[in-house]
């Protein structure tokens, strides 16, 4: 349990740190989950919310399968 509770503090800390200066180093942050966090900031989403709205006019295939186009 400790494990989690030091691993939530350091997201927590880091996250602060790069809303706070977006150039912030994020030491114990893995490069991808920093990178996100750096381009939510940069298109003006906050990289700790989760907004998932409906869009009904967007064209979606039904088959795509959110595999990586070749």
């Amino acid at each position: 349990m400790g494990d989690v509770l030091a691993r939530r503090r350091l997201l927590t800390s880091a996250r602060a740190r790069l809303l706070d200066r977006p150039d912030a180093d994020l030491p114990g942050i893995p490069g991808h989950l920093a990178a996100s966090w750096r381009r939510s900031l940069a298109h003006g989403a906050d990289p700790g919310v989760v907004d998932n709205r409906h869009h009904p006019d967007l064209d979606v295939d039904p088959g795509w399968c959110g595999a990586p186009v070749r």
